[in-house]
């Protein structure tokens, strides 16, 4: 990843501000019943697990995220299992986002292997997995894309919850799935404003009137509602430049060993 910048390069603020507007007009009925957006902070090589750890970001306000960053480091081998290696089920995932830098996740592990087994029994994957289309079948050691799921389908769902409460299971099909050695932490802390301010609406309005999206049938009539509905704005700020670092280290060595044991004739 080459185009990575600081914040607070070319005398800047040393925060990220962004402006965003949903188009909530040409959401899918039915399919959800809320307006805004999911944002998360993340690391720079951490595969963002939005589903997940996402934060709700409503609509008609401005968000402002404080952050700061934990780094936790665990014994290597001979004192854990961890492992950083990316298994290629999860490389081939990766390949679909150029240009990023992505390592091993454990959470992005378990969440392939379960793809895979949902394949082997229903044929299909979790249609809201639309990136983990990419499955290593073990027999052939061949990736294929995987189709999705029906929605209303409840084979998918029933094969994911058999995966997780079977040991014997998981050791078939998850064992490549080790600990990773580090784990990098965001702690947010969020508040927000009343947005947008009078002054901007003409701006906004201009603004949705000039992208290629259409506008909604009453846009003439209720354009400043519908903005009301539609803008959001995020302010992300470093709360410290320093990162907290945890390192884990051998409890026990072999000086302590022998001192412990005593003195062997």
């Amino acid at each position: 990843m080459t185009d990575v910048r600081k914040s607070n390069e070319y005398g800047g603020s040393g925060k990220l501000e962004l402006n965003f507007y949903v188009h909530s007009h040409q959401y899918v009925p039915y399919i959800t019943e809320d307006i805004g957006m999911i944002g998360m902070v993340h690391d720079n090589t951490q595969f963002p697990m939005i589903k997940f750890a996402g934060r709700a970001l409503v609509t008609g306000f401005k968000h402002r995220m404080t952050y700061a960053k934990k780094t936790i480091f665990y014994l290597r081998a001979p004192y854990s299992t961890c492992n950083d290696e990316t298994p290629p089920i999860m490389q081939a995932m990766f390949n679909n986002y150029p240009d990023v830098e992505y390592v091993y996740s454990e959470d992005v592990c378990y969440d392939l292997c379960t793809e895979v087994y949902t394949y082997y029994m229903c044929g299909c994957i979790d249609p809201k997995q639309w990136n983990a289309r990419s499955i290593l079948l073990s027999q052939t050691e061949t990736i294929i894309v995987a189709p999705l799921c029906n929605i209303s389908d409840t084979c998918y769902t029933q094969a994911a919850t058999v995966l997780m409460n079977s040991s014997i299971l998981l050791e078939e099909y998850c064992s490549y799935c080790s600990q990773q050695c580090s784990i990098t932490d965001f702690i947010v802390k969020s508040s927000m404003w009343k947005a947008p301010a009078a002054w901007l609406m003409d701006d906004i309005k201009n603004f949705v009137e000039n992208s290629e999206i259409l506008l909604p049938t009453d846009w003439s009539v209720n354009w400043h509602s519908h903005i009301q509905s539609n803008y959001l704005s995020i302010e992300l700020v470093h709360e410290s430049i320093f990162v907290e670092n945890y390192t884990q280290t051998p409890a026990m060595g072999p000086i302590t060993a022998l001192s412990d044991v005593g003195d062997i004739k």
